[in-house]
Parts: C-alpha cells; structure tokens; sequence
C-alpha cells in the first residue's frame, strides 16, 4: 500500500524541540510503499432457531458478531438458513452474509460459525371424513367414503390413510355426524 505523511519536520536530539539549523525539508510532504493494511478479522454465528415445518430451509433466527467487530461506517446484513427442511431436533443452522465497507466487503476475514441446536416441528394438518349413506342394520359402524387434508404445504405429497369410522349412533337419520378413529399420515 502507498503511504502518504504531510506536515513533516525536523527535529534533532541535542536540540530537542528545536529548529534543526543548516537543514531545510525539501518537501513537507512524502509517499512510500511499504505500508500493509490487514483483514479485520469477525467471526459471525448462527443463532438457535425453532420453527414448524413449512417445506423451506428458511430460518428467522438473526446470526450475531460474536468475536471482533465492524469499523465505523460499515454494516453488514446476516441471514441464516437450516441444513434441510426437515422436522428434526439438533438441526445444524448455517450463516452467511456480507459486509458493506465500500471494498466488497475484502476489509474483513469473516469466519462463519453454525449453531446445532436447531428445531423443526411437526406441521398439524386438519383432516376430514365422510361415510357412505347405509342402510338401518342395528349398530353405528361407518364405512369411509372419503378422506381431505387441509393445510399440506406446496407440493408434499401427504394422504389421509387407515382408520375406521362410526356414526355418533345405529339411529335412521340424515346429517348424522361420522368419528373416525386410527386414521394416519403417509
């Protein structure tokens, strides 16, 4: 790096403070090119996130400078995001960004820390069933005609399996309310 002094003057030991007699500056000024500016070193961790799953790695949990710090004047945007979209406990949460310091952010070494105490919960869906229309034969059983989910997120692909059903009574009667019972996911 070039490096540049101005107001220079001279001074001289036996004359400490004083005017050097005899000699006069050429210039007051001057450059060389012998000066380094290093990296400022920050380290950028990931914070503990929890989440329900939503078919996406995004995370809102905000990574924070952990060790050093940005100059004055300088900013910087952090995101994080978890490894999979997974449900899951221990989930590895990885941060990244970048630093605005009017070089490309090439100011800073920026070491990036993952955090592995990450949390993926189940999705709750609603589910729903009808029954066929059955004739009266003295008990409640039901016989599943249909099954809807609601709330499956995108594309996932997730039926409604299994089970049976029951009428809320063996009674003749329209608009009767079916229970099912052992009905799962797949």
């Amino acid at each position: 790096k070039t490096v540049s002094a101005d107001g220079i003057s001279l001074t001289s030991a036996n004359n400490a403070g004083k005017a050097v007699y005899g000699y006069q500056l050429a210039s007051t000024t001057a450059t060389g090119d012998v000066g380094t500016i290093t990296q400022r070193g920050i380290t950028v961790t990931a914070a503990t996130d929890t989440k329900t799953y939503d078919a996406t790695t995004s995370s809102t949990g905000a990574p924070t400078i952990t060790t050093g710090s940005l100059a004055s004047g300088d900013s910087a945007t952090f995101s994080q995001t978890f490894d999979n979209k997974n449900v899951g406990t221990a989930k590895t949460l990885t941060a990244a960004g970048v630093v605005s310091d009017g070089n490309s952010g090439n100011n800073y070494a920026v070491t990036f820390v993952a955090d592995n105490t990450g949390v993926v919960n189940q999705l709750a869906l609603a589910g729903t069933i009808t029954a066929n229309n059955k004739v009266y034969d003295g008990n409640n059983s039901a016989t599943i005609a249909s099954r809807n989910l609601s709330g499956v997120i995108g594309l996932d692909d997730v039926t409604y399996i299994g089970g049976t059903a029951t009428f809320a009574n063996k009674n003749a009667a329209t608009g009767k309310t079916v229970t099912g019972t052992g009905l799962g996911l797949s």
